[in-house]
């Protein structure tokens, strides 16, 4: 069985890179597992920034089974998920064409967008639109992508792990989220910058790391469950939910 993961940034994937020994490989740009065999994780940039890169990896890997994991963005202020909570998605709508991706067990709807929404009418104009609970830049461009490739149409098997990050009362804080990317690898100069020019001040700053931090947290924890249950499996088990098989 061959298991891909996929995340749109790799602050997201680090959770997993963090946890278990990869190792790079240049020629697709994928880390491969070092312990497990079968096991890969890449990241496919903000909206798969690359399709083509993305469409290679997957020809080439032909896995049985896709794992998207990430942070999604709640849309209704009265959703009572906090960040770190997991989302069990029942259907994928990508806003563009409104195309339906049907898949389960699960209740929620995630809509895929073109651009990072923030603004708290924007947000609302999506929940009523497609009923959706949150929305994300990946999913159904990574459906679209794998049922555009026949050896894996109606063979392998899109499972989500989609955590809520960002609610509506802290738009305002994450329309700056990209300043904190690649936080681990700046330097002490940069921090110390982005630090005193944040929006807000230090007390927003330090607000806005609380919260992606527990987000963060519970990616991991289920991102490393899911895995866990899947190699255990040597499937996707029932109760997992928020599987999709893409045609």
């Amino acid at each position: 069985m061959v298991l891909l993961i996929l995340t749109g940034i790799k602050e997201e994937l680090s959770v997993l890179l963090d946890q278990h020994p990869f190792e790079f490989e240049k020629d697709l740009r994928v880390y491969r597992s070092r312990q497990q065999p079968g096991l890969y994780a890449a990241t496919t940039g903000p909206g798969v920034r690359h399709p083509g890169r993305v469409k290679k990896m997957l020809e080439e890997l032909q896995p049985d089974i896709i794992v998207n994991a990430g942070l999604v963005g709640i849309l209704d202020e009265r959703d009572p998920a906090r960040p770190g909570d997991r989302l069990k998605l029942g259907q994928v709508v990508k806003s563009e064409s409104e195309t339906i991706f049907p898949g389960g067990p699960g209740r929620d709807t995630l809509v895929t967008v073109d651009r990072p929404v923030h603004d708290m009418l924007d947000k609302m104009d999506l929940a009523e639109r497609y009923h959706a609970r949150a929305c994300d830049m990946e999913a159904s461009k990574i459906l679209e992508l794998v049922g555009s490739i026949k050896a894996l149409q109606n063979h392998s098997f899109v499972h989500f792990v989609k955590i809520a990050g960002d609610r509506p009362e802290e738009a305002a804080l994450y329309e700056y989220e990209y300043m904190l990317w690649d936080w681990p690898y700046k330097g002490m100069f940069d921090k110390m910058r982005i630090l005193l020019r944040f929006p807000g001040g230090p007390g927003a700053f330090f607000k806005l790391r609380r919260s992606k931090a527990r987000a963060l947290r519970g990616l991991g924890a289920e991102l490393l469950s899911t895995i866990q249950a899947i190699l255990k499996f040597d499937g996707i088990p029932r109760n997992l939910g928020s599987t999709f098989i893409p045609h």
